[in-house]
């Protein structure tokens, strides 16, 4: 975790993934997440934190 994005802000990695809510926003979240995962994506944990980023702009953000 020693990673730093352009920004200067620190990095994590998901490594796993759960939730809970409404099935319909739920299952977009979690393949998104899951995503994450497989591709070993280091994102900024206040990104993955602020509900109002998408989890999928994450994704094209790599």
């Amino acid at each position: 975790m020693g990673c730093r994005s352009s920004g200067g802000g620190p990095l994590a990695r998901f490594v796993a993934a759960c939730g809970f809510g409404r099935v319909s926003g739920f299952v977009k979240d979690m393949r998104v997440a899951r995503m994450l995962v497989e591709r070993g994506i280091d994102v900024n944990p206040w990104a993955v934190a602020d509900a109002r980023v998408k989890l999928k702009s994450l994704i094209s953000a790599e």
